[in-house]
C-alpha cells in the first residue's frame, strides 16, 4: 500500500467529509440547497488533495471529479452517496500506484 501521498490519518479525514456531505445531501432533499453543501465540499476535497499532491483535475481523475459535480446537481440522483464513493475509489487507486524511485 502507497501510503506517502496520502496518510491513513488524511484519508479518514477525506472519507469524513464526503460522508457528511452525503447525509447532508440527503437530508436536504431534492432541492437546491444541495448544491449549498456540494461546492464547498468540492473546494475542500479539492484543495485536500492538492496538499496531498494529488490532482482531482489530473487526466486520470478528471472524469470522475465532473461526473460527481453533474450527479451531485442533478435531483434523485444526489441522494446516492456519490462524494464516498468518488473520494474512496481516489484514495484506493492512488494508494495502489506504485512507488516512484
Amino acid at each position: 500500500m502507497n501510503t506517502t501521498r496520502i496518510s491513513v490519518t488524511t484519508a479518514i479525514f477525506l472519507v469524513a467529509i464526503a460522508v457528511l456531505t452525503d447525509i447532508a445531501d440527503f437530508l436536504l432533499g431534492m432541492g437546491a440547497l444541495g448544491i449549498l453543501v456540494d461546492i464547498p465540499a468540492a473546494l475542500i476535497l479539492g484543495i485536500c488533495f492538492s496538499h496531498c499532491d494529488v490532482s482531482l483535475m489530473d487526466s486520470k481523475r478528471v472524469g470522475k471529479f465532473l461526473a460527481t459535480i453533474v450527479a451531485e446537481a442533478t435531483p434523485v440522483v444526489n441522494d446516492f452517496p456519490i462524494w464516498t464513493y468518488t473520494i474512496l475509489s481516489t484514495i484506493k487507486q492512488e494508494w495502489q500506484e506504485p512507488l516512484e524511485i
